[in-house]
């Protein structure tokens, strides 16, 4: 039996399921940077300094995310970067009375 030294069906659907995983995680982070948001608005001084810094180490973690997903694609997935993450189509969206504020909410996939 010969060795298959490429990526083998296991790795490919270990790549697709963290980065489905991953994609849950994104959204999870990008509810709660808009919850953050909203907090920051009616925060005291003190409280608004510690959302400000729990906000951007959130949003240094959805990089580090994006840049994950688009790794395990390429080199597992077989997909090539084409669109910036944010800009691809929504796996899920909340409706206007799930999101706060009346805003719908969307997680971004590479599914292009």
């Amino acid at each position: 039996m010969g060795e298959d030294h490429g990526v083998n069906r296991w790795q490919t659907a270990q790549a697709a399921e963290f980065t489905r995983a991953l994609r849950v995680q994104l959204a999870e982070m990008q509810s709660k940077i808009a919850w953050i948001e909203r907090q920051t608005a009616r925060a005291s001084n003190a409280r608004r300094v510690a959302l400000r810094m729990e906000a951007t180490t959130l949003r240094r973690h959805i990089k580090e995310a994006e840049s994950l997903i688009a790794r395990l694609e390429r080199d597992y997935l077989g997909r090539e970067n084409r669109r910036p993450i944010c800009e691809r189509r929504p796996i899920f969206a909340k409706t206007s009375a799930e999101g706060a504020g009346g805003q719908a909410r969307t997680l971004k996939n590479s599914v292009g």
